[in-house]
C-alpha cells in the first residue's frame, strides 16, 4: 500500500473512530459514489454495475455514478480503485475474470486481489455455455470433441481476452478432451460472436447473458452449459457432464469490492444495503430474464471465497501451460 493510500486509510479511521457502527453507516454516503466498471460501456458488467447504481442511489438519497475505465484485462480501472482513498466513496464492481485469474497471468500485476480491496458483495453469477453456429455440422459436444481430435489446431474459438473464463475455460475445454484448439483473438466478445455467427469460429464458450437470446431464437446451437446443474431457461441443454466432459463447470461471477482499509461499519452497511436490492422479487426477475442468477454473499463470506478462487484458478492456468504476460 502507498503513502497516498495509507495517509487516506488513517484518515478514514479517524473519521469514523470512536462512533458506533450505527452511527458511522448513518454518515455515509456523505457525497457522490463512483462505482468504476474495469471495462467499455455497454457490456453485461456494465448493465449490471448501472442496474446496481440506480438501486443503491434511490435506497440512499445520494448520486452513484459509473465510471468505465476499461483496457489491459481489467488491470487499469482496478488501479484505479485500489489506490482510491479508502472512505467508501470509490468501488469497484468487477467480474472475477478480471480480479481471480490475474495474479496467474501478469507478472507485474500493479493491486492484489485479496490485500489491495476490501470484499462488499457478490451479485449475481452467470454460467458458461457452449455454443456453434447453427449450420454447423457438430450436434452435440461427443461430435464437435470427434472433430478437434481428428483435426488438431483447426477447431478454433473467439477469445476476448487471456484473463477471461471465455479463453481459459475453452482452453480447458481442448485440455480435458485431449484436443488442440486455436485461440482467435477480438477485442471483446462482440466481435467473437458475430465471427461464430457468420460460421468463422469452431465454437464460443460466454455467458448465458449474451447468448440466451440467440439460443432461445435458434440463431445458434447450445451443445452444453458448463455448470453442475441444467438451467430453467434452457432445460433441454445437458449439462458438460451429461454431454461426456466431466470436469468443465465455468461461471463469470459480479461482486462490488472497496479499496483495502475502508472503515469495517461502511463495507458491511454497504453489504447489507446490496442484499436488501439482491432479494427484492423484481432485481431477482430482472436479472434472471438475462440467464444469470442471483448469487449474494456478503463481505466476510466474499474475502473467503475470492482467496479460494484465486487459489483455483492458479491451479488451473499452470495446469493449461499459459505463460504470463
Amino acid at each position: 500500500m502507498g503513502t497516498g493510500k495509507i495517509i487516506g486509510a488513517l484518515l478514514a479511521a479517524l473519521a469514523f473512530a470512536g462512533l458506533p457502527g450505527e452511527v458511522a453507516a448513518q454518515s455515509y454516503p456523505s457525497r457522490t459514489v463512483t462505482i468504476v466498471v474495469p471495462a467499455a460501456a455497454g457490456g453485461g458488467i456494465d448493465i449490471t454495475a448501472r442496474w446496481l447504481a440506480a438501486e443503491l442511489q434511490n435506497a440512499l438519497g445520494k448520486s452513484f455514478v459509473v465510471e468505465n475505465k476499461g483496457g489491459a484485462s481489467g488491470i487499469i480501472g482496478s488501479q484505479q480503485v485500489a489506490r482510491s482513498d479508502p472512505d467508501g466513496h470509490t468501488l469497484l464492481f468487477t467480474i472475477s475474470g478480471f480480479l481471480v485469474t490475474s495474479p496467474a497471468l501478469f507478472n507485474s500485476l500493479p493491486w492484489d486481489p485479496v490485500k489491495d480491496f476490501a470484499p462488499v458483495a457478490m451479485v449475481l453469477r452467470s454460467p458458461h455455455v457452449l455454443v456453434v453456429n447453427k449450420d454447423s455440422p457438430n450436434n452435440s459436444l461427443s461430435e464437435l470433441i470427434a472433430y478437434g481430435r481428428a483435426n488438431p489446431g483447426k477447431l478454433t474459438y473467439g477469445s476476448p481476452g487471456i484473463t477471461s473464463e471465455t479463453h481459459l475455460g475453452s482452453e480447458l475445454i481442448g485440455q480435458l478432451a485431449n484436443m488442440k484448439v486455436t485461440a482467435v483473438p477480438y477485442r471483446g466478445t462482440g466481435p467473437a460472436f458475430n465471427d461464430l455467427l457468420s460460421g468463422t469460429l469452431g465454437f464460443f464458450l460466454n455467458t448465458m447473458q449474451q447468448l440466451i437470446g440467440p439460443l432461445q431464437g435458434n440463431a445458434i446451437k447450445g451443445l452444453a452449459i458448463a455448470n453442475a446443474t441444467r438451467l430453467p431457461l434452457l432445460p433441454n441443454l445437458p449439462t458438460a457432464a451429461e454431454a461426456g466432459l466431466a470436469g468443465l463447470e465455468v461461471s463469470t461471477w459480479y461482486a462490488l469490492y472497496a479499496p483495502a482499509g475502508t472503515p469495517r461499519e461502511v463495507v458491511e452497511f454497504l453489504g447489507r444495503e446490496v442484499k436488501k436490492i439482491t432479494e427484492r422479487p423484481d432485481f431477482k426477475a430482472r436479472v434472471e430474464a438475462t440467464g444469470a442468477s442471483m448469487s449474494y454473499m456478503g463481505p466476510e463470506e466474499l474475502g473467503k471465497y475470492t482467496a479460494a478462487e484465486v487459489t483455483r484458478w492458479t491451479g488451473i492456468i499452470g495446469k493449461l501451460n499459459i505463460p504470463k504476460q
